[in-house]
């Protein structure tokens, strides 16, 4: 995450102004506040750790799941986790401490430069699963990737773009040591953006890192929108009685389409217009909102930015069938429950023998097993591209 926490507090509202919460000279925010916001930080810290360390662990140990999207899923969770690990302890203490900085001068640069480092990797992991899911999903002949080279790849030029864009925040972080409103010297770690490059860059890694994805994802997403209502027309005049589990299907992505651009656009748009207009708008409007307001309007926007990280998990993966098959494999005694299994159950963990397009279906869990021999009767001599479709939508 872009932490401008300290930039915002220390160039909005001087430090001499509002000081450190500790000194007994100083309005504390309101308790309301201090408990909501710590209260928050720890719920996502906590659901975001079992839901990354989940896919994880399904992607690592399950063979089946080890396709290319899922791989890319799995650098999602690693950028995810690593952003819950570093930017929800700082910022609880950051809460608490307001603007004194007790790490000391390396980790005030390193923290703030790692912070945006896997910040960046997760917004290029989500915008690299639309593309991929797109370049799939609309060319449904397509095969999937499972080469160690094209995964190995990609995971080089994710982390290296966001390595490279993270860099100027080693220049741009200042540790300082300021007075308190009784004169006591205290550290603080700020990012001022008091420089015209300072502002231009903000405003570059803000197109960057959001508004081009956005834009990427909504053209990517409804372009695959607009496919499945075309193959959904075409197979439901091939099929007299058309099946009812294929228009729950169709319902399932559209809804799964729409669920992934509102949670992008909603979890960031208010902390990166938080920033933009804190970077050009007078310090004097922002005393104006006073402590209470100012605090409110600054950990919210952050709390929800944070949020995506443990809510990225749940949009990208356990929507999948497939996927919680496998997560209850992993989490359960293996031999006990793959003997358990029925035969629709097996194929979800391991690769059965017969046509590609007969493996296919019976990863759909959601599809009883009178409708499949239906489709694949009706279907012998073509590929159900709808079908196909769904499962690397959800793969």
């Amino acid at each position: 995450m872009d932490d401008n926490t300290s930039f915002l507090f220390g160039e909005s509202i001087n430090t001499t102004d509002v000081p450190s919460a500790n000194h007994p000279s100083v309005p504390h925010p309101p308790a309301y506040l201090l408990g909501t916001a710590t209260a928050l930080y720890v719920v996502v810290f906590v659901v975001g750790l079992c839901g990354n360390f989940a896919v994880i662990s399904v992607v690592l140990q399950c063979r089946s799941m080890r396709t290319f999207i899922n791989f890319l899923f799995l650098n999602l969770c690693l950028a995810d986790l690593f952003v819950l690990l570093i930017t929800g302890p700082t910022a609880v203490v950051d809460i608490y401490a307001r603007e004194v900085w007790y790490l000391g001068k390396s980790m005030c640069h390193f923290i703030t430069f790692l912070e945006n480092v896997v910040s960046h990797a997760s917004v290029s992991t989500i915008l690299a699963i639309s593309i991929e899911r797109f370049r799939v999903a609309c060319r449904t002949q397509t095969q999937l990737s499972t080469r160690t080279s094209v995964i190995v790849k990609a995971f080089i030029c994710v982390w290296t773009v966001s390595i490279i864009s993270a860099i100027p925040f080693f220049f741009i972080t200042e540790y300082k040591t300021l007075p308190l409103v009784d004169g006591t010297l205290v550290p603080v770690c700020r990012t001022p953006i008091h420089k015209t490059w300072h502002r231009v860059y903000i405003v570059l890694i803000t197109s960057f890192f959001f508004v081009i994805p956005l834009l990427f994802i909504l053209t990517l997403y409804s372009k695959v929108g607009t496919k499945l209502i075309s193959l959904y027309r075409i197979e439901r005049k091939k099929l007299e009685t058309y099946p009812k589990e294929i228009v729950k299907l169709k319902r399932q992505m559209i809804q799964i389409i729409v669920t992934v651009v509102l949670v992008f656009f909603i979890c960031h748009t208010p902390y990166r217009a938080l920033v933009i207009w804190t970077m050009f708008e007078d310090r004097g409007t922002l005393r104006k909102l006073g402590l209470e307001g100012y605090l409110a309007v600054l950990y919210f926007p952050r709390i929800l930015l944070y949020s995506n990280h443990a809510i990225n998990p749940f949009v990208y993966n356990f929507v999948s069938r497939k996927f919680r098959r496998a997560l209850l494999w992993v989490c359960c005694d293996r031999r006990r429950n793959v003997s358990r299994m029925n035969k629709h159950e097996q194929a979800e963990l391991q690769p059965r023998r017969g046509s590609k397009f007969q493996n296919g279906l019976a990863r759909f869990g959601s599809v009883p097993k009178e409708e499949i021999e239906y489709i694949v009767h009706t279907n012998r001599t073509q590929r159900n591209d709808f079908l196909v479709l769904y499962e690397n939508l959800l793969n």
